[in-house]
């Protein structure tokens, strides 16, 4: 699988798709609901020696990914709540920049050995269902602990003060 094929895949399923490069890495980029999120490559398949032809550019894998800005501390049991009662879409928090913190979602999808255009969709479904679940969920449970918030307490405060998407 290309990434090409997979924006055609994308595309052929009703959903945008646009080939996004930052640097010297290319990804796809969509939109589910309004709210926008990567398909980002994972392992490249190398060409096996004595193959004839080039194979350019095929995947192994790919990652869904959807970044939320979080300003403040997010709560590290709401995390492994959802990662309890949610077999597939991992959340977890990315600290790597110290001034920027995001809560991620992801799912990773292996093309290696191939797969139809039927199982591509599918896990297309999957992650649109996640996506669409998410955040009602957040909204939900930051509601619950939001009257717990004390709004003096500083960002090192174990509770939310904003969460919004990334592209925000």
């Amino acid at each position: 699988m290309t990434l090409e094929t997979l924006r055609a895949m994308i595309q052929g399923s009703g959903y945008r798709a646009e080939v996004v490069t930052d640097g010297n890495i290319s990804f796809l980029r969509s939109a589910s609901n309004g709210l926008d999120f990567d398909l980002r490559p994972g392992n490249v398949l190398v060409k096996e020696p004595g193959a004839v032809g080039e194979k350019p550019d095929r995947l192994a894998d790919f990652v869904f990914v959807v970044l939320f800005t979080v300003q403040g501390a997010f709560p590290v049991d709401l995390l492994n709540r959802w990662n309890q009662t949610h077999r597939f879409g991992r959340l977890f928090l990315d600290k790597t920049n110290p001034e920027r913190q995001f809560l991620v979602m992801t799912l990773d999808v292996s093309v290696a050995g191939g797969v139809t255009s039927a199982s591509l969709r599918h896990q297309l479904a999957i992650w649109d269902s996640l996506v669409q679940q998410l955040v009602p969920w957040l909204r939900e449970e930051l509601g619950k602990i939001a009257s717990t918030v004390d709004t003096q307490k500083t960002a090192s405060s174990d509770q939310v003060q904003q969460i919004q998407p990334a592209n925000a």
